[in-house]
């Protein structure tokens, strides 16, 4: 769980991967939205070069922990 006092919107989670590798994810359940100010984030986080992703399924989380353990 990633918390970032001061910095309202930030992504749930900060992962970290073997190599170095650090992704972000927003994980948002059936019926969830981001709001304004995540998405503001999300973008942010985008245009400086961080991956990036809006999970919305437990399928979704198992295919972004399998795609970056390829990296």
């Amino acid at each position: 769980k990633f918390e970032s006092p001061g910095n309202s919107g930030v992504p749930d989670r900060l992962c970290v991967f073997p190599g170095g590798r650090i992704a972000f994810a927003e994980l948002k359940g059936k019926g969830g939205r981001l709001t304004a100010l995540q998405t503001r984030q999300i973008h942010l986080l985008t245009t400086m070069g961080c991956d990036t992703d809006v999970l919305w399924s437990r399928a979704e989380v198992d295919k972004f922990i399998e795609t970056r353990r390829r990296w």
